[in-house]
C-alpha cells in the first residue's frame, strides 16, 4: 500500500512561454516500480488546469518517478495527459539534500525558470502548526477532531491570504 498526500498549489506565476502551475507532492510509495498512484494524482491534478501548458511537479523522489511518466500514461487506459503539456520535475530542497550529488543540478528548484523562490516542502511546514493541537485532538471524537483540524488549517490559509498583499506590495516596491 502507498501513503500519498498531495497539495495542489493553485497559484501560478508568469514564466517564459506561458504559465507554470505548481504541484507539491509528498509521500512515499512502497513499490517504486508501481508509480500508478502518483501518476493518477498528477494526471487528475493537471486536468484542473486545462489552459496551462507548463507544470512544475515537486516530488520527494521525482528523479525516479519522472523517468518513464509519459510512457506509463500512454500505456494506461485510465490515465490521460495533454501532449502539449510540458512537465518539469523537481525535488524539494530539504529532500534533495539526501539524494546523490547528480540529482542536484537536474532537480533543484534553484535552476527552474519561473519557480521563483520556493523550497518545495509545503506540507512539512504545516505539520509543525498541527503539532500544537495534536495532544488535544487525540482525545476527541472523529467528527470533532476533523472540525478542529479544519479550523486550524482554515486559519492558516486565512493568515496567508491577508499577508499576501504585504508580500506582493514589498516585492513591487522594495525599500
Amino acid at each position: 500500500m502507498a501513503h500519498l498526500s498531495h497539495t495542489l498549489w493553485s497559484g501560478s506565476r508568469k514564466g517564459s512561454g506561458g504559465f507554470v502551475s505548481f504541484l507539491d507532492i509528498n509521500g512515499n510509495i512502497d513499490d517504486e516500480d508501481r508509480q500508478i498512484n502518483m501518476d493518477y494524482s498528477i494526471c487528475q491534478a493537471l486536468k484542473r488546469f486545462p489552459r496551462h501548458q507548463r507544470a512544475l511537479v515537486i516530488y520527494d523522489i521525482c528523479c525516479q518517478w519522472i523517468i518513464h511518466f509519459r510512457e506509463r500514461v500512454s500505456e494506461s487506459e485510465f490515465l490521460e495527459l495533454q501532449d502539449s503539456m510540458e512537465i518539469t520535475g523537481a525535488v524539494g530542497k530539504w529532500h534533495l539534500a539526501a539524494h546523490i550529488p547528480e540529482c542536484f543540478p537536474k532537480f533543484t528548484l534553484n535552476f527552474v525558470e519561473g519557480a521563483g523562490e520556493v523550497e518545495g516542502e509545503i506540507l512539512e511546514t504545516l505539520w509543525s502548526r498541527l503539532d500544537e493541537i495534536a495532544a488535544m485532538a487525540q482525545a476527541m471524537s472523529v467528527a470533532h477532531h476533523q472540525e478542529v483540524i479544519d479550523d486550524h488549517m482554515n486559519d492558516s490559509n486565512w493568515c496567508k491570504i491577508i499577508r499576501i498583499g504585504e508580500c506582493l506590495y514589498y516585492e513591487c516596491h522594495p525599500m
